[in-house]
């Protein structure tokens, strides 16, 4: 009897060791078609946009249906690539609306990446035709933070009632004038109404930068957000870190770390149309010619 249940335990182990390998062998084929279809993916993509947009978009409609998330990051990122070689209006209108599907999706694959190119084509595309498709989040119960941002920068139509009553619940939340804004979601939503020319959250908003954040968040992280924000006041305050020495700690004995002016820089030249020079990073030559370009322009800006 104890040799006949050793027998069965030894072939239910064995069956066992065979099954898992398998699943293993089954789980790196998958992994290798996957591959195999992303790579593939760019050439197909771009041999179809070389026949003309229509064509380039019904292709990139079929590839993003129902493949993996690595063909569909593929696909996303190959459309960005493109944009930036055509800069075309209407091809970045018509690649806006296929991303804004995709995250409409809310697949966590994908939804931080088409949120991101979400942000950087809506200074390059605005109309109704491609606004009106990110209605359907106005149904939503709850609104993400990515939500709130997408809404207010492409003026979704039906958004700004919501945003007032976002607003008028979080400053029922500030109680006090030097309170910190005591989420993100409350940051945000002072961000969008300072976007539609609310002074009081224009006010709110730099002096949270100033008073409740050391320098290195402020510059490095919090700085960004005020690219939202198309106001006088706030290219302002930049142009006071524009023309300062500051700098952030040593990244090496033998290294200078950035100035704080690069980083003002950065937001100013997506704010200030007239900007003289048009880049994601300025070194230190950068912010001179910056500089000087403010100081010989003072009348016009």
């Amino acid at each position: 009897m104890g040799r006949h249940k050793s027998m069965n335990k030894i072939n239910y182990l064995k069956s066992k060791s065979i099954l898992v390998l398998i699943c293993i062998g089954l789980l790196n084929y998958l992994a290798l078609v996957e591959n195999v279809s992303a790579e593939s993916v760019t050439t197909e993509l771009h041999s179809a946009l070389q026949d003309g947009i229509e064509q380039g978009i019904n292709k990139a409609k079929s590839l993003l249906s129902n493949n993996p998330a690595n063909v569909r990051r593929e696909v996303l990122t190959s459309l960005m690539t493109e944009s930036d070689r055509r800069k075309d209006r209407d091809f970045d209108t018509r690649i806006t609306k296929l991303i804004i599907g995709e995250y409409l999706l809310k697949k966590p694959e994908t939804l931080l990446l088409t949120y991101e190119w979400l942000l950087q084509m809506s200074y390059q595309v605005q109309s109704a035709d491609v606004s009106i498709g990110l209605q359907p989040l106005l149904n939503n119960e709850y609104l993400s933070n990515e939500d709130i941002v997408l809404l207010g920068v492409f003026n979704v139509v039906g958004f700004r009632p919501i945003l007032n009553d976002l607003y008028a619940t979080t400053q029922k939340k500030i109680t006090h004038p030097k309170q910190r804004a005591n989420s993100t979601a409350t940051w945000v939503i002072l961000i969008m109404q300072a976007r539609y020319g609310n002074q009081d959250a224009i006010k709110r908003v730099l002096y949270e930068l100033e008073n409740n954040y050391d320098d290195i968040i402020r510059v490095t992280q919090k700085f960004k957000d005020l690219k939202l924000i198309p106001s006088r006041d706030v290219r302002d305050y930049l142009l006071g870190y524009l023309f300062s020495e500051k700098r952030l700690p040593r990244i090496k004995d033998n290294v200078q770390g950035s100035l704080y002016a690069s980083y003002a820089a950065q937001v100013l030249s997506v704010i200030d149309e007239n900007f003289p020079i048009k880049k994601e990073r300025f070194n230190d030559a950068d912010i001179i010619k910056v500089r000087r370009w403010y100081e010989q322009n003072k009348s016009e800006v």
